[in-house]
């Protein structure tokens, strides 16, 4: 799920869970049936994420594998291995490497007192990176090995428009990880949709979106020599002196208006998750069920509801209105902490019997905050 967040001001990369790759330890210098096997996987591996660039960030499983095959790569491996331990947690910049206008950072966290990392381990948008120019990023877990409860993330950097990484310190830090996920799905027979309110207590919210435009003509000298200032000023100058002020201006160029269900007080039903369902009714022929969260800072807690009609149908909610769902929780400046979540479905009343409810959740039962934070320099 979670799941794709990239952070284009200085300091900061979030991180999306996209792949997980799993290797198999061989016998060196003897090529079996196991070994092919881990080897095609480790092709697969490598073709994905470049074949020097992830070699130097993987662990002595890997490095068999390329010093039977790719004794070459093996031998340029440049590993960093520098750590730091808080509350319990060790965090490990294996190897790091630049590529052209990108680089990569391979990192592992692994709990030296319990069990607090499991293979659901979610670094949860706390990654940081100090670095004096734009640019794009992502954090994808790589594995989790459980006899060493061992977690693994490959960080790729990419520096926008094909401008190469420049040589320098690097300062990455991570301030909190969830795990334990659980996700609980089925049928919810227990809420009657029939009985949802035809009159229902509802709020009305207009917003007026804004659109961005160049402040000069495109193609303008003006234009050109504003954009190539954008793009070449660092961002924590641009945000000190507001000069993002001087190179765009905004326009409203549409409202819109978005009707949801009152809260009703007294939850009629509440999931082993603990979501709470607060209101249920109809809004101009759709039906809406209104369910509270709480603080999903600690937990990421959240669910997604479908109805099956009386011919097993499926009718997705074609909207989730997420109410109250921000605010400045540390270490996540904009984690969420009340929330309520207010669902939509395109079906009237008329079509509503024989109809059943089912709800898939997603929540993590472990939060740990700590001030991990390691500077290298990238190979």
């Amino acid at each position: 799920m979670k799941s794709d967040k990239i952070m284009d001001a200085i300091g900061m990369i979030d991180e999306e869970l996209i792949a997980e790759a799993h290797t198999e330890i061989i016998k060196r210098k003897r090529i079996s049936k196991k070994m092919i096997i881990s080897l095609v996987a480790a092709i697969i591996i490598l073709l994905s994420f470049g074949l020097t660039s992830f070699a130097r960030a993987y662990d002595p499983v890997l490095d068999e594998i390329l010093y039977t095959v790719f004794p070459d790569i093996a031998m340029n491996l440049k590993p960093v291995n520098l750590s730091d331990e808080n509350n319990g947690i060790k965090m490990e910049v294996i190897s790091a490497e630049k590529e052209g206008k990108r680089a990569y950072i391979y990192i592992s966290m692994e709990d030296l007192e319990g069990n607090r990392i499991d293979e659901t381990i979610d670094l949860y948008d706390s990654v940081m990176l100090n670095l004096p120019f734009g640019f794009m990023g992502n954090c994808d877990k790589i594995g989790f090995d459980k006899e060493t409860g061992k977690a693994t993330f490959l960080i790729t950097i990419d520096r926008r428009n094909g401008i190469p990484m420049p040589k320098g310190k690097v300062t990455f830090s991570v301030g909190c990880f969830l795990s334990g996920r659980m996700e609980p799905e089925g049928f919810v027979d227990e809420i009657d949709l029939t009985k949802a309110d035809l009159e229902p207590k509802i709020e009305v919210e207009t917003q007026k979106y804004r659109k961005l435009k160049d402040k000069y003509e495109p193609g303008s000298i003006q234009n050109k020599i504003y954009w190539f200032a954008y793009e070449r000023i660092p961002r924590v100058i641009q945000n000190i002196f507001d000069l993002n002020e001087n190179y765009f201006e905004y326009e409203s160029y549409r409202e819109e208006t978005e009707k949801y269900l009152a809260d009703s007080g007294k939850a009629f039903y509440t999931s082993e998750t603990g979501a709470e369902f607060v209101s249920m009714g109809f809004i101009d022929d759709e039906l809406h069920i209104k369910v509270y969260y709480g603080n999903r800072h600690y937990s990421d807690h959240i669910g997604f509801l479908t109805i099956f009609d009386e011919n097993g149908n499926e009718i997705h909610t074609s909207n989730m209105k997420y109410i109250r769902n921000f605010g400045e929780v540390e270490p996540n400046l904009f984690a969420p902490t009340e929330t309520w979540v207010d669902y939509t479905f395109d079906i009237s009343p008329d079509e509503i019997k024989g109809c059943r409810l089912y709800a898939k959740y997603w929540k993590y039962q472990n939060y740990v905050e700590g001030d991990w934070e390691i500077t290298f320099r990238i190979p």
